[in-house]
């Protein structure tokens, strides 16, 4: 394995805004001089440019005015050069040259005062910024702890396997699929280098979408190839200062999530099976908003420029952002990127962005912000926040991002680190050797999502909401807070790296887990011997995850017949085909669902279930009857619901008389206990069930008994003794309420427990002066009946 000669750290616009923020509302303060998690603030890696505007119009176009409009709203920092649609009645108007920030943000409030336009943003510049349930042998796929991390060891009663600490798990998924080769991820970034060997057959043809030329870095505008040039800059290069070596980021991002997996070399992917498509939009110094909206649009199938993408993506990566800005630079970036998302969501495209890397707040940084993308942030080898990782309410989940500062290297071994593996190339310009590098940041994190999102697509999830909603569910809780993490010293300054605090979720509904998919592995089985009457009972099989509390559909001859574990036969069907479906009762994951072999219940006789002829006293023996139509021997049980026999008889004549003894009319509930007569056959007639009855009893006469001295102290209280069926008798240690009144007036309530032996002394209040009448009610048995004590006269004085 290459080991890593950098980090990367994407840049990324973010910051905490109030909860539930909708375009148009303030966002919440961040401090200049300490971040969130504490520390100072990481100073923006990208200085805050834009090379022009999208304006949003009444008309089809921007009109000559409104052109002529942006021009003097520029003064003298620039002027238009010209103007390009972008969507329906969304277009650019571009400058002749590269402009701050603010003053694009000047020119578009002037701008968006006219009548003719409803929205104008800045365009700006963004960047990029033990053993598993199933084992790869990729060279590298040990050390892969985003994926499978060994030395951890998780709760055994979550029904995962017994580690795998705190990566995606996706192991665990792999078991029920690896994904399908149908499904695209589509990666927005710096493109791709199609010959890399580790990415062999998982690509599907792209765009590259820049339309600068000093960016493309191809020596071209907009075509169909999105090979990665390489990204690289020198000092003078770039409207900021600095220079880098190409990052091969968009290749990293695209081996994450669907490197060419157990053949023995370089990585393993998140999502093996699945297809990428590169789509770029982001070349040297950066890319614009409005190629990366378009790229947006083109990945899901919208036509863009006359191309239409003949794959269209289920699922898009924005491993990018710029920089933290203000919650009005945020607002307005977002009418831009809501806008192109919910194009591809129309189209059946979800958008997985990363939250950036600046350690601020999240809630400020475009495009992952924006209500209708999904917000990743980055975890650390152990389960807190990493420390670039930006946080706040508009973060979605997290997935592990790698974070060499805070949990650096374990011992010598550099493999060790906590760090990100995935695909690129040797080369600090153009291409030289392919390799297996090291990154950290959200932007790793961030296709571990994606790929989560495309074995979910491959699971039947096909609509952007059935697929969003089954990833939020895919995650599980934070770690609890940490008192070292909560002050972890990094350098001079404290940083709070916990991801739960009092009164806030910081990194969203929770960490990125496919262990918690609720996937059947097996089909159900079904219990016992068919007979009519008799149930059938199910056995959930194997699961990814076993539901707690799954839903069940009982399907005769494929029309439903039962929503519970159990179901009962019925003479109806003899016969026909009996299937039980077995679901998750998380609404998430409602669809992944698996269906039993079937099977068929034989003919069997008519039996039928009679009597008793009067109501029976609970406890007292009684005598049922039961018919069995076309028999002349064989044996009757009667039997509860649960299976125990109460009594038997034999068939003479067609009938059985069943005799139900006081021991066994003692497993009966007077409200009510469901039987059945269970022919058992004779040879030559099959065994069969009668329908089930419930079978009420009356509740033993209440015997309570008090005593209390005639006379007691105003000055003290008095002792009331109580008896409940003061004689030894079926239930000589009862259970149920005492309620003590004086006259009719309630003053005491308690309980009597079978461990009192029927008897409770009760300390009655203090009571005044004169004469009393008091008395107990007995009631909520389910055994005995309610009823009064008799009433006892006392003299209080």
């Amino acid at each position: 394995m290459t080991s890593a000669r950098r980090s990367l750290t994407v840049a990324v616009a973010t910051s905490v805004v109030l909860a539930g923020l909708t375009v148009g509302a303030s966002a919440e303060t961040v401090p200049d001089v300490r971040s969130p998690k504490g520390g100072p603030v990481k100073p923006a890696e990208v200085p805050d440019v834009a090379k022009g505007l999208i304006v949003k119009t009444t008309t089809a176009t921007p009109s000559d005015a409104l052109l002529a409009a942006t021009d003097d709203a520029l003064g003298a920092k620039g002027e238009v050069a010209g103007d390009d649609r972008l969507m329906a009645r969304v277009s650019t108007v571009d400058f002749d040259e590269v402009v701050a920030g603010d003053v694009a943000e000047d020119a578009a409030a002037k701008v968006a005062e006219r009548a003719d336009v409803v929205w104008a943003v800045p365009n700006r510049l963004r960047q990029v910024g033990t053993q598993a349930p199933v084992v790869k042998n990729d060279s590298d796929f040990a050390v892969q702890r985003s994926l499978w991390n060994t030395g951890y060891t998780t709760n055994p009663q979550l029904n995962v396997p017994s580690n795998g600490g705190y990566s995606i798990k996706a192991p665990s998924l792999w078991r029920a699929t690896e994904g399908l080769s149908s499904t695209v991820v589509a990666v927005i970034d710096t493109g791709i280098l199609p010959g890399h060997p580790d990415l062999a057959g998982k690509i599907v043809p792209g765009r590259d979408m820049i339309t600068n030329l000093a960016t493309a870095g191809d020596g071209n505008g907009r075509d169909s190839d999105p090979t990665d040039p390489g990204d690289w800059y020198d000092e003078g290069d770039c409207t900021f200062r600095g220079s880098s070596a190409s990052s091969w980021h968009g290749t990293f991002v695209a081996g994450q999530i669907a490197a060419a997996t157990n053949n023995a070399a370089g990585i393993a992917a998140v999502a093996p099976n699945v297809k990428v498509q590169a789509v770029r939009a982001l070349g040297t110094c950066g890319g614009y908003d409005s190629d990366i909206a378009d790229a947006m649009r083109w990945a899901a199938g919208v036509t863009v420029d006359g191309s239409t993408n003949p794959t269209p993506a289920a699922v898009v990566n924005l491993s990018l952002a710029g920089s933290p800005g203000t919650a009005t630079q945020r607002n307005d970036d977002c009418l831009l990127y809501n806008a192109a998302a919910r194009e591809g969501k129309a189209k059946g495209a979800i958008y997985v962005a990363s939250a950036g890397n600046d350690g601020a707040n999240a809630n400020r940084v475009t495009p992952a912000s924006c209500s209708e993308l999904i917000s990743v942030g980055a975890t650390s080898i152990n389960g807190f926040s990493a420390i670039y990782s930006n946080i706040g309410s508009t973060v979605d989940l997290s997935a592990p991002g790698g974070d060499t500062t805070v949990d650096a290297v374990r011992g010598s071994d550099s493999s060790k680190r906590d760090i990100i593996w995935s695909l690129g190339d040797t080369g600090q310009k153009a291409r030289s050797a392919y390799a297996v590098i090291g990154y950290e940041g959200t932007s790793m994190a961030a296709p571990q999502v994606a790929g989560a999102a495309a074995l979910l697509h491959g699971l039947g999830f096909a609509t952007p909401t059935e697929l969003t909603n089954a990833l939020y569910a895919s995650v599980s809780p934070f770690r609890a807070r940490s008192g070292a993490y909560a002050k972890k010293a990094v350098g001079p300054d404290p940083y709070d790296l916990n991801c739960t605090s009092p009164g806030r979720q910081w990194c969203g509904r929770g960490l990125l887990d496919l262990s918690r998919v609720q996937v059947p592995l097996t089909a159900p089985v079904i219990n016992g011997t068919p007979t009519v009457g008799e149930p059938l009972t199910t056995s959930l099989g194997t699961w990814v995850r076993t539901p707690s509390a799954p839903t069940y559909v009982w399907k005769v001859d494929g029309a439903t017949r039962g929503t519970e574990s159990t179901y009962w036969p019925t003479a109806d069907d003899i016969g026909r085909s009996i299937t039980v479906t077995v679901a998750p009762s998380t609404s998430a994951f409602k669809r992944l669902s698996k269906t039993s072999a079937a099977l068929s219940v034989p003919d069997g006789p008519e039996v039928a279930l009679n009597g008793p002829t009067a109501t029976p006293t609970y406890g007292s023996p009684f005598t049922l009857t039961a018919t069995v139509q076309g028999a002349s021997g064989g044996a009757v049980e009667l039997r509860t619901d649960g299976g125990t026999v109460l009594g038997t008889g034999v068939v003479a004549g067609g009938k059985a008389t069943i005799a139900v003894s006081a021991a066994s009319a003692r497993r009966l509930v007077p409200a009510g206990s469901s039987l059945r007569a269970a022919y058992l056959g004779d040879g030559t007639t099959a065994k069969a069930s009668s329908p089930r009855r419930t079978i009420t009893s009356r509740k033993l006469a209440a015997k309570v008994s008090t005593s209390l001295g005639s006379r007691v102290r105003t000055t003290s209280r008095a002792t009331l003794e109580v008896r409940v069926l003061e004689s030894p008798d079926l239930f000589a240690n009862p259970t149920g309420e005492l309620r003590v009144y004086d006259g009719t007036k309630r003053i005491l309530i308690t309980r009597i427990y079978s461990n009192s032996g029927g008897t409770k002394s009760i300390r009655l209040p203090q009571l005044k002066k004169g004469t009393h009448r008091i008395k107990v009610y007995f009631k909520d048995s389910d055994y005995i009946a309610s009823t009064y004590s008799a009433v006892r006269t006392i003299t209080a004085s």
